[in-house]
């Protein structure tokens, strides 16, 4: 047995003793105006029964009746005057009374477990501190309240169990029994206290070392307490019933270490409150040095030289690029229940910093408060990167523990790879492997979850990823752009596989469900986007990439910051720019983009409208990798419903009907336009080359599109493709004008603009199809773009004298043919006279078809006289501009 002054020594590593500057500030606060303040919580005044009050917050009650403000006053003996401590030692005796009196008529927060233990500490301390300076009713008063407690906490009834509570509570008897004299039985005191930490200590971390209460935060405070007690039961000559504790602490220490983010705290992993690790007091803990690398950023001690960590029993993989760097990636994922103490609900999830900055992240612990609604969000499923089952999260805990476990899959020197699974939800098992890849530039890994559902019943599931609060994520079809504050991107979340119905990016919602929050510290709510994915199904499966670096998505200049780009919430969001011109718009056109390479979405046509008196609204396809003809994803059809929520939207917005909105596309573009057109009842659908036939024509040159909309890329899928531009024909209004531009050598003429005409007659459909020569598929676009700028060069002249009508004029290089087209409302025919120079060459009579095509045989500069007659016989006529030919 060691001295009693070792032993004391050992004692006092028990008591919290704070002389911080603000620590200073509470106590002059106290001594001058006679107002405890309990940390960053308000203060009250020492006569004030609300201190004590029992409706006050849960997590203030317990600082107050445990009196934690006693780490300031233990503090004071260090600095203060002798006239501040008398002052102070008055407020506290006020207080002390004052609770003891609330407590009489409380018997709640007043008497909770682990409270009781931490008053206990603190008078004990008081009394052995200040024993000799307060009143002999201060001293009794603090000796009686001891005494009561001490009874309490070694009553077996009273005992919280093997948890922290319980290891609380028998700290609070070694430390009263020490510090105490009018405490009984101080050897019988101890010896019960000692015997039932060791049973606490020997069961409470797993084989791996890890505290099973479920937090990186208790995992460091129960192993500074177990270093502590160890100490202590050597001094006091219980070292035999100690012994083997000592390599406990060395597994526990490589597990803290490796759970030190790059920022410098723990990430939020169920309760864990987000905290510098300043606060925690690292040096002191772990009998090694790999902790204090870690927790001072490599300044003291020596970091792990590992950089994966991987804990299958206790349920843990992490993994950091490098060691040292603020910037590294570091990412943690939790496949763990251990115990029910300081357990969130947030199996499988996922935390993920980059570059000094939380990319994913849990919203944290808010408080125990459980009156508070953002106190229940904080342990619910909704506030963790998790699944929602049937609009569900899981519950905190169960009896099933054992239901969720982590496999290693063959993670090595600088690769994770592991598999968490949980069976809690009630008939369904979910799993979720996490691998990280080697990035395509080499500078940091980015990392590919796999998440797997099966069920015997289909289920209404929902995927959730918290972004951290000092970015702004922003939804692109299938992927989740992270941005800072200054419009820089830092990372994307993709996601593919199994159909998605819905997509949601929700920020700082309190109803209908509270969502979107994070808690950088406890009590303090703040704005967080929260990425919602929702799908139906038995049979899952979804494939997430997180990317820092090589990003699938092209900058076009859509980010949160942009002036110009706004997001639609749709079912999915849709990515939208809006032109609206000075005058008040009459008209609406709805422009819609062509295919572009994978990852580059961007628009068409903006300059084409450059000067047109309408609206004019430019709508991304960053649906799937490619596109998805603003259609659907695996035939769930929420795509073409959100896009045409826009559209109406923005119509209603303007003061507009449906019935002044054009739709305009080609290609891809023609083909989305027609479908919008029609189903949204358009006064007019401008389309060039339109793929009518959608899933003949992806079938071979983009499978990925077809696989995207249609599920697969089987015959059925290739025939329910084809069909949707059909379908849109038969419920359409019969008097929208629809207008296909399309060149003969262009095979979208034979194999969709011909079948769709005929179909379309078929439903009573009138269709003006505007036939080029030549003018394969490759050309369409510089066609549709001249026949664009005729259209406005209409709207901003008139259609009066010699104003030009929408039209489009070409020389096909292979054949020699010369053709134009122009756009002729109903009951109007036209006429053309090609002209060499100022020589008439050849004519073309009187006609409804809009177009003409003559073969050309002489060099020349050739251009078209045409003459639009209406149904009342009245005529205008214009020309085009001249084109020069070399035969």
């Amino acid at each position: 047995m060691d001295t009693a002054e070792d032993i004391l020594s050992c004692v006092w590593r028990f008591v919290a003793v704070d002389v911080s500057r603000k620590a200073r500030e509470r106590v002059g606060l106290l001594v001058e105006e006679r107002i405890l303040k309990i940390r960053e919580h308000p203060g009250f005044s020492v006569d004030d029964a609300a201190l004590f009050d029992p409706s006050a917050e849960r997590r203030f009650g317990r600082m107050a009746h445990g009196f934690i403000a006693a780490s300031d006053w233990l503090g004071a003996n260090d600095w203060a005057s002798e006239v501040q401590i008398d002052k102070m030692l008055g407020a506290v005796e006020s207080s002390v009374r004052s609770w003891r009196h609330s407590a009489r008529q409380d018997a709640g927060m007043a008497f909770h477990d682990e409270t009781t233990a931490q008053r206990v500490i603190a008078f004990s301390a008081l009394q052995s501190v200040y024993g000799n300076r307060m009143s002999v009713e201060m001293h009794e008063l603090l000796s009686e309240l001891v005494v009561e407690d001490v009874s309490r906490l070694k009553n077996p009834d009273f005992y919280a169990g093997l948890n922290n509570h319980g290891m609380f509570q028998d700290i609070g008897i070694i430390v009263a029994s020490e510090l105490v004299e009018s405490v009984a039985d101080p050897d019988e005191l101890r010896a019960l206290a000692l015997s039932r930490m060791r049973e606490y200590f020997s069961m409470c971390y797993t084989s791996d070392g890890v505290h099973i209460e479920n937090t990186p935060t208790y995992h460091v405070m129960v192993s500074r307490y177990l270093s502590q007690v160890v100490g202590y039961a050597n001094a006091r000559g219980f070292h035999a019933q100690y012994s083997g504790l000592e390599g406990v602490l060395a597994r526990a220490e490589e597990y803290a270490a490796h759970a030190v983010s790059p920022l410098g705290s723990f990430p939020p992993v169920s309760d864990t409150a987000t905290m510098s690790l300043d606060r925690v007091g690292y040096r002191d803990i772990f009998p090694g040095r790999v902790f204090l690398g870690a927790a001072s950023s490599g300044r003291e001690g020596s970091p792990p030289r590992e950089t994966i960590y991987v804990a299958e029993e206790s349920g843990y993989a992490i993994r950091r690029d490098r060691w040292g760097s603020q910037e590294s990636g570091y990412l943690f994922f939790s496949a763990a229940y251990n115990a029910d103490y300081h357990k969130h609900s947030d199996e499988l999830s996922v935390y993920f910093a980059h570059r000094g900055v939380e990319i994913l992240r849990e919203a944290g612990a808010y408080g125990y408060d459980w009156k508070d609604p953002f106190t229940r969000y904080a342990f619910s499923s909704a506030a963790h990167n998790t699944l929602i089952v049937d609009g569900e999260g899981l519950r905190r805990t169960d009896a099933h523990p054992g239901r969720t476990n982590l496999v290693d899959l063959g993670s090595t020197d600088s690769d994770l790879h592991v598999l968490g699974s949980t069976e809690r939800y009630e008939g369904v098992r979910w799993s979720r492997e996490v691998q990280s890849m080697p990035s395509e530039d080499g500078v940091d890994a980015h990392y590919v979850f796999v998440d797997a559902v099966r069920s015997k019943e289909e289920r209404k599931l929902q995927f959730l990823w918290h972004f951290g609060p000092d970015v702004r994520a922003q939804v692109r079809g299938n992927v989740a752009e992270v941005f800072d504050a200054s419009g820089v991107k830092l990372a994307e979340l993709s996601w593919a596989g199994s159909p998605t119905a819905s997509v949601t990016r929700v920020r700082g919602a309190k109803k209908p469900d509270m969502q979107g929050w994070a808690f950088p510290e406890m009590g303090r709510p703040v704005e967080a986007d929260v990425l919602v994915v929702g799908l139906w199904g038995s049979d899952v499966d979804l494939t997430w990439t997180l990317r820092t670096s090589s990003f699938a998505i092209q900058d076009r200049g859509v980010n949160p910051k942009s002036k110009e780009w706004a997001q639609f919430p749709g079912e999915k969001p849709v990515t939208y720019l809006l032109d609206i011109p000075e005058e008040v718009p009459q008209t609406l056109k709805v422009v819609i983009s062509a295919i572009h390479q994978p990852g580059d979405f961007t628009f068409n046509y903006r300059s084409s409208l450059g000067g047109t008196h309408s609206a004019c609204l430019y709508i991304l396809d960053d649906f799937g990798d490619q596109g998805a003809y603003y259609l659907a994803n695996g035939r769930e059809r929420a795509e073409f419903r959100s896009v045409q929520a826009l559209i109406r939207d923005t119509a209603s917005k303007l003061g507009l009907t449906s019935g002044v909105v054009t739709t305009i596309g080609s290609s891809k573009g023609g083909a989305a336009a027609l479908m919008h057109g029609l189903s949204i009842g358009a006064e007019r659908i401008v389309a060039g080359a339109p793929q009518t036939r959608i899933g003949s024509f992806l079938r071979d040159p983009h499978p990925n599109i077809l696989r995207y909309i249609a599920g697969s890329a089987t015959r059925a899928s290739v025939q329910w493709a084809d069909d949707v531009v059909f379908q849109a024909l038969k419920s359409a209004p019969s008097d929208v004008k629809i207008e296909l531009l399309v060149g003969t050598a262009d095979h979208h003429y034979r194999d969709h603009a011909m079948p769709f005409v005929n179909a379309a007659e078929a439903e009573g459909h009138k269709v003006q199809l505007l036939r080029l020569p030549g003018a394969p598929h490759s050309r369409i676009g510089i066609s549709f773009r001249e026949y664009l700028t005729s259209i406005v060069r209409q709207e901003i002249e008139g259609k009066s004298g010699e104003s030009e009508i929408p039209h489009v004029t070409l020389i096909d290089p292979e054949s020699f043919e010369f053709g134009v087209a122009v756009r002729l409302d109903r009951g109007e025919s036209a006429s053309f006279k090609l002209l060499r120079g100022r020589e008439i060459v050849k004519m073309a009579p009187y006609s409804a078809r809009g177009y003409a095509a003559w073969k050309l045989d002489r060099s020349g500069s050739y251009r078209c006289r045409v003459y639009v007659r209406d149904a009342s016989g009245t005529t205008r006529a214009f020309g085009t501009v001249a084109r020069p030919f070399d035969a």
